[in-house]
């Protein structure tokens, strides 16, 4: 039980004994005039006489005396301190200065919230594709091979009897997927595909206006790993055949404007050595590498067109 309930339920008492003994003293002086009123006008006027039946009455003094103490001091008694090396002055001491900390934490001034961020590097959700489910369906004309030093695929046929117009815009729709297996066997097919198609152009021209749709899902979404994925496919795409840069340079308005956002992000790593420049990880330097490309293999028009689209490009040339 605290200090306070104890203050207070004392304050309570006192209140009670103090109704009792006002409404036994009325009672009191009642019994008394009537008593007075009975007895002969001698005993009642003669003081001497009263004062001796007052002293025959102790209970009377008792009760009279507080009433007298009562009426002196009106105000409540103030609870007897305690010593300051007890339990109840440490934990009043406390609550002082915290009660003091709260005050001058009230008093300070109140800081205006943090400026909410615009999320433009946010990553976004990554659309729905059916490659897992084709791929669950047994649609793809391939599987996981388990080599001893890498993973690989083996096809059901050679590559150049595939349709390249069917099956290629499915790999690269594929790339969006983030989990195993499906990420390996969209990513390796893209790349085996390509590598078959090598010295035959009819087989990947006509694949190109399918293949910009995914491409585009695939740049926006801000994942890094899905960026850095589409962009090596398309350096591949470029790289597999001539012609393909030229063919490509029409739809540089839809692909490109999304790498002005991550043309300055590098990783600043000071004056450390970054001992994974081989895996490719570095944003800014995968897009510079595949600008550089487009505009090699797109003919005379490539750099105009990569310039209208990424302004702080510089050409290679």
């Amino acid at each position: 039980m605290s200090v306070a309930e104890l203050k207070l339920r004392r304050r309570l008492l006192e209140q009670q004994v103090s109704m009792v003994d006002d409404k036994a003293n009325r009672a009191l002086d009642i019994l008394e005039r009537r008593k007075a009123a009975r007895a002969p006008p001698s005993a009642a006027s003669n003081p001497s006489n009263r004062e001796q039946l007052n002293k025959s009455r102790p209970i009377i003094e008792e009760r009279m005396r507080r009433k007298l103490a009562q009426a002196t001091n009106n105000q409540l008694r103030e609870p007897e301190l305690f010593p300051e090396s007890s339990r109840v002055s440490i934990i009043r001491k406390r609550n002082i200065l915290r009660q003091a900390e709260m005050d001058l934490s009230s008093q300070r001034e109140v800081l205006p919230p943090p400026k909410p961020k615009a999320g433009a590097y946010r990553k976004k959700d990554v659309p729905t594709t059916l490659f897992p489910i084709r791929y669950k369906r047994g649609e793809l004309p391939c599987a996981i091979e388990h080599r001893s030093s890498a993973n690989g695929l083996s096809w059901v046929c050679p590559l150049h009897n595939l349709d390249y117009e069917h099956y290629l815009p499915i790999f690269v729709d594929g790339i969006r997927c983030t989990e195993n297996p499906y990420c390996f066997l969209a990513r390796q097919g893209c790349h085996e595909l390509l590598e078959g198609a090598q010295g035959y152009p009819d087989r990947i021209i006509p694949c190109i206006p399918e293949l910009i749709k995914p491409l585009r899902l695939a740049l926006t979404t801000n994942h890094p790993d899905i960026i850095l994925a589409a962009l090596t496919f398309l350096k591949e795409l470029v790289l597999c055949n001539y012609g393909v840069g030229e063919a490509l340079v029409p739809y540089y308005r839809q692909l490109l404007s999304v790498l002005n956002l991550f043309l300055t992000k590098r990783t600043n790593i000071g004056d450390a050595i970054d001992y994974s420049q081989f895996k490719g990880n570095d944003m800014s330097t995968a897009i510079m590498e595949t600008l550089e490309v487009l505009e090699k293999n797109g003919g005379s028009n490539a750099f105009i067109n990569i310039k209208y689209m990424v302004p702080t490009y510089e050409s290679c040339r």
